[in-house]
Formats: structure tokens, sequence, C-alpha cells
């Protein structure tokens, strides 16, 4: 019998420890760095010196990235070294400074996204026949939309990222409970939530039949049927994925005359947040809402 070595399988559950997509982001960020070392002749040595993450992300800042962004570097970097027992340079004072000296030269620039109205969105609504390829589609895209309106919900909560993406984290057809005038939405992980403790959100009836997510949900499940999987499919069983929902959603706002210039999936998040406080919602309110675990949730109102 061939025995896995304990080591091997030890890195495993270290890396099992993050978020599937952070998993990805870190490899690829580590290959970037393997890559960028044998360009310029550096020496293959774990841990990587200070001297040579300080060279990295001089390239990275002449390549335009964010200081941000490569912060996310070295933290891929970090990771791996630990993760193998191994002493970690991303602390190192001059790293560190480096990185505090690129932020005080160029501060965070405020996010642009605007959000999706009430009235937008209702607009876009009334134009998705033309959007769609069939009937069904519009039932389908009505009830995404206004399920991530109303529920402040990540596209990447509801939605793969491809169709060869994996599904399992996403909204499933067996995570919906369908009330006389309420649905309630079992959401596996979250940003978070990346162990998966699951919370509820529930969308309550509104007075406006157009924008009435429980009616919505009512009319694209009794046309979808009850076959499990993800929770928004197409007639063929396929899901639907980020791109697709924003490509459909896009020209339908388009369509509707409204600018899309600075919308995004997003968009739909930060909507709510705004709604919500031109409603007169508390903060702790907004926060419960969006399922924020901070004051994160202010950057969101518009």
């Amino acid at each position: 019998m061939v025995v896995e070595p304990w080591d091997v399988e030890a890195f495993r559950a270290i890396q099992a420890s993050i978020a599937p997509r952070t998993r990805v982001a870190y490899d690829k960020r580590v290959r970037a760095f393997l890559q960028f070392r044998a360009q310029v002749g550096l020496v293959h040595v774990w841990p990587v010196p200070p001297e040579q993450l300080m060279q990295y992300l001089v390239h990275l800042r002449a390549q335009g990235l964010a200081v941000s962004t490569m912060a996310g570097h070295l933290a891929a970097l970090a990771f791996f070294g630990k993760a193998r027992g191994l002493p970690d340079h991303s602390g190192d004072f001059r790293v560190r400074h480096m990185l505090e000296g690129w932020a005080r030269e160029t501060p965070v620039q405020p996010d642009r996204r605007r959000p999706v109205t009430p009235e937008a969105l209702q607009l876009a609504l009334q134009q998705l026949a033309g959007a769609c390829a069939s009937p069904y589609e519009e039932v389908l895209f009505r009830a995404a939309a206004l399920v991530a309106f109303f529920g402040a919900f990540r596209v990447g909560e509801m939605f793969p990222r491809s169709r060869r993406g994996p599904t399992s984290r996403v909204l499933q057809f067996s995570d919906l409970t369908v009330g006389a005038s309420r649905v309630v939405l079992h959401l596996r992980f979250s940003k978070t939530d990346q162990r998966g403790k699951g919370q509820s959100v529930a969308l309550h009836a509104t007075g406006d039949p157009g924008l009435c997510p429980v009616r919505a949900l009512k009319d694209y499940t009794e046309a979808r049927g009850s076959a499990m999987g993800c929770l928004f499919i197409h007639t063929n069983g396929r899901h639907v994925t980020q791109f697709q929902f924003w490509a459909v959603m896009r020209r339908a706002f388009v369509a509707a005359g409204v600018p899309t210039q600075d919308l995004a999936p997003h968009s739909f998040r930060i909507g709510a947040a705004s709604m919500a406080a031109r409603m007169g919602y508390s903060g702790p309110e907004i926060q419960r809402l969006g399922r924020w675990r901070s004051a994160a949730y202010r950057r969101y109102v518009r």
C-alpha cells in the first residue's frame, strides 16, 4: 500500500484552511515571483531574503500595481513559507516601510462605482425581454436581479465565476424556502464566512409587483422546476455565471437609457446599502442587511 507522507498531508490541510479563491490567487502570485526570480537571476532560496522581496516590490511598482495588490503578493509568499515552517521576512522593517511610503505617495482612490437605484432597476427590468433570449431567461434574470438587490448579495455568493467553476459555495435550489409573503435563502458561504457556518437571508414582499423579489422568485421557481443544483440555471440545466448575469443586466440598463459607465455587478450591493440609508435605516441595521461584520458598510452608502 502506498502511504502518503505525513508532511504532504499536513501541507494539504494547511492549504485547505484558506478559501479556494484565495488559494488559487496565492498559487498564481507565488509562480509569478518564481518566474521573476528566474528572469533576473536571483538565487532560488527559501525563506526569501528581504532584499529579494524589496527588489520584487520595486518590480511590481514599476508595473503600476496598487499598494494593496503588492501587499497581497507578499501575503502569498508569506503563507507559502510559513506553511513549510520557514521564517517570514515580509514584516522586515524595510519591506514594511516601502509599502507605507508608497501608500503615502498614492492615497487610496475613492470607489467610483455607482449604486443601482430602485428606479434604475425598475427601468432595466422593463427592458429585460429585449435583453434575454427567451421568456424563461427573462423570468430567470428578473428574479436574480431582485434577489441581488434586496438581499444585498455579492455576485460571487449567487453565481459561479465561470462555466467550469466550482458551484458548491453559491446559492443552491435547496437553499430556498418560499413562503406566502417572504422567501428565505440559506447563504452557505460568504466573504465573511469562509468556513461555511451559514446564515439566513429573508426577502419580503413589496407593494410594487414590478420590484417584488418574492413574486419574482415564485414565478422563476415555477418555470424552473425542482431540479437540484445551483439556484439560478438556464433551461439546459447549466448554471448562470457572474459574467452572464452582468452581461444581460448591462444590456437591459443600456436599453433603459441608464448610464453604465460606473456601474458594476457590485453596484447591486452598493445600491441596497444606499437605499437602506435613504429610507432611514440605522448603521447597525444596514450592517445586518449586508452581513457586514465591521463599519465597512459605510463605504457602500452613496
